[in-house]
């Protein structure tokens, strides 16, 4: 039996509508942040755009707070879980490629796994952390929005959650997860339509969501599905996603990798063919650069987890 919490909210000429389960939600969101400063220049508005997506969360791996400390700059090993980090006190930087995230009191990121990523820590920081899985392949380009104490509250109470040993403890975390998302779209989504450059990428993007897995998916074809030259489409892409069509591509292909390994007994040859790769060899390469595992040991560390 599922239960469906409903949400309608009316604009300026259209409607928004949440219909949310404990295991899915919908929504769109259209997100705001800063370009990395370059050197010699200030910074500038851009927008970062996460086109609909299907927030489809499978299992809490945890949640917990923690204090982080000062450090410099540094290169942080690609996350193996999806996270948001909801910061209460202290000041942090977090860069994704072209996109710095400037964090600080109740200021929440979203960070996807297998996406490569910097740190800075000026001062000491606390902040709630909630590790979760999703079998979803597309979701959202990492981004970060300034909550209020009522979200504070809303991790707080999913730590406690977490610790207890009450047997509905997985229910009242994933409610909780859900009312975080409600959150955030109430925050982000505004009226109209994705950008100009979101839109213009959509057909290439359902190509990618529909064959990823495909070898012979070209970035040539997906420009020209989006009206593009290929120079022209990589950089739209970068902009509106934070990473390369080819690193995107591969991201999605590690994300069933890693799906295939730990709930199936299909061997890594197999395994790297269904995900698109030619060779074994290359795919062994390209996952234990992602994962910072061999795909035995992958298999090995996370197949009961």
């Amino acid at each position: 039996m599922h239960f469906y919490e409903l949400f309608a909210q009316k604009g300026n000429g259209y409607y928004r509508f949440f219909a949310a389960t404990l295991e899915k939600i919908h929504f769109c969101v259209i997100i705001e942040e800063k370009e990395t400063q370059k050197e010699g220049r200030t910074l500038e508005n851009a927008e970062i755009r996460g086109l609909a997506a299907d927030f489809d969360i499978s299992k809490v791996i945890n949640c917990y707070s923690a204090e982080l400390s000062r450090a410099r700059k540094f290169y942080a090993r690609r996350r193996t879980r999806h996270a948001f980090v909801l910061f209460t006190d202290g000041c942090s930087r977090y860069y994704y490629g072209r996109n710095e995230f400037e964090m600080g009191k109740y200021r929440l990121l979203y960070m996807p796994k297998g996406v490569d990523y910097y740190i800075c820590h000026p001062e000491d920081c606390f902040a709630y952390i909630l590790d979760f899985d999703s079998p979803s392949a597309f979701l959202p380009p990492p981004f970060a929005v300034t909550c209020d104490a009522g979200t504070e509250r809303l991790f707080s109470e999913a730590v406690s959650y977490f610790a207890s040993d009450q047997l509905d403890r997985t229910a009242k975390i994933k409610s909780i997860f859900y009312r975080i998302i409600v959150t955030v779209t109430d925050i982000l989504c505004t009226p109209g339509y994705p950008s100009p450059s979101a839109k213009r990428l959509l057909p290439a993007i359902e190509r990618i969501k529909s064959g990823f897995a495909d070898p012979s998916i070209r970035i040539d074809d997906l420009a020209r599905l989006s009206g593009l030259g290929k120079k022209h489409f990589t950089s739209e892409f970068v902009q509106v996603y934070g990473d390369t069509p080819g690193q995107y591509i591969i991201s999605l292909r590690i994300d069933m990798a890693c799906r295939l390994l730990t709930r199936t007994d299909l061997s890594v040859k197999e395994i790297a063919e269904r995900c698109g790769f030619n060779s074994e060899y290359y795919f062994s390469r390209i996952f234990s650069a992602k994962t910072a595992y061999s795909p035995t040991a992958y298999r090995k560390n996370f197949r009961n987890v």
